[in-house]
C-alpha cells in the first residue's frame, strides 16, 4: 500500500503519468506524443474543476453580459425622435398616431442626424363630466368606468405638464383653461400677429381652422375645438428640443396648402 501511495503521489506531483509510461512501453517515446497525452489529461481535468470552483461567478457574469448586450441592442435600434407632439382630449386617436407623425414629419428637420425625420406622437383620453356622460350614452356602468379611467389619464397628463416634458400640445379647451399659464403667447413665438379668427386665446390656436389641419385627412376626427399650444418653459433643458418644437409650431401656422 505504501508503494502504491508513493507512486500515486509521485504522479500527482509532476511525475510521469501512467499514460506517458504506456506510450514508452509501446515504443512511442517521442517528446511530442508524451506532451500531447499529458495535455489531453490536463484539459480533461481543467474544465470540470473550473466549473466546480467558479460556477456562480460564471453564471452571474454571463447574466450581466446578456443584460448588457440586450440593452445595447435596444439602444442602438431604438427610434430617436426629433420632436414630440401630445394630444389630450375626448377623442381616442391611438390608431391615428402614426398618421399624425407622418403629417408633422413633413415639416420637421432631422435634428439628430440619423437620416430620418421622426415625430413622437402620444395621446390620452381626458374628458369633462359632460363629455363622459355623452360617451356613456346613458349606460351607468360605462359612465362609472369612464370616471375612473379619466382620473388616471388626467393625473398622467398633469404629471407630464408639471414635468415640462411636453412641447407641442393639442388639447381640449377645458385642459387649456387649467394649464393656460404654462403655454407661450402665439405672437411671441411667430414674431408677428396672428389672424384673430384662429385665436381661442393669446396662447392657443383653433387647430382645425389652420390650413395644415384642413390639408391632412387624419386630423378630421379631432374635435373642432381642439387647441394647438406650445410650452417652452425652463424645465425643458434640451435646447435642441425647444428649437425643434418652435420650428414645427411655426411651420404649422405658416402652412398655406
Amino acid at each position: 500500500m505504501n508503494n502504491e501511495f508513493k507512486n500515486r503521489n509521485s504522479e500527482e506531483c509532476g511525475g510521469e503519468s501512467n499514460n506517458a509510461k504506456r506510450l514508452r512501453m509501446l515504443g512511442d517515446s517521442s517528446a511530442e506524443a508524451i506532451h500531447l497525452e499529458e495535455n489531453k489529461n490536463f484539459k480533461g481535468a481543467f474544465w470540470p474543476n473550473l466549473w466546480f470552483k467558479y460556477k456562480w461567478h460564471i453564471i452571474i457574469t454571463s447574466a450581466f453580459l446578456i443584460i448588457f448586450i440586450v440593452f445595447l441592442i435596444q439602444y442602438l435600434t431604438a427610434t430617436k425622435y426629433d420632436v414630440g407632439v401630445f394630444y389630450a382630449g375626448p377623442e381616442y386617436v391611438v390608431d391615428l398616431q402614426d398618421d399624425f407623425s407622418k403629417a408633422f414629419g413633413d415639416f420637421t428637420k432631422d435634428r439628430n442626424n440619423d437620416g430620418e425625420k421622426n415625430v413622437l406622437v402620444t395621446s390620452t383620453v381626458v374628458m369633462t363630466l359632460e363629455q363622459q356622460k355623452a360617451a356613456a350614452n346613458g349606460n351607468q356602468y360605462d359612465y362609472l368606468a369612464l370616471q375612473q379611467s379619466n382620473k388616471d389619464t388626467k393625473r398622467a397628463f398633469s404629471d407630464q405638464m408639471m414635468a415640462g416634458n411636453i412641447a407641442i400640445c393639442l388639447v381640449d379647451p377645458h385642459l387649456y383653461e387649467e394649464y393656460s399659464e404654462a403655454f407661450v403667447n402665439v405672437s411671441e413665438v411667430l414674431g408677428k400677429e396672428v389672424d384673430s379668427s384662429l385665436l381661442y386665446a393669446p396662447n392657443a390656436i383653433y387647430f382645425k381652422r389652420t390650413e395644415f389641419a384642413k390639408y391632412y385627412e387624419c386630423f378630421k376626427r379631432l374635435p373642432n375645438d381642439t387647441l394647438l399650444c406650445i410650452m417652452l418653459n425652463h424645465r425643458m433643458t434640451d435646447e435642441d428640443e425647444k428649437i425643434a418644437a418652435k420650428e414645427l409650431y411655426t411651420a404649422i401656422l405658416n402652412f398655406e396648402g
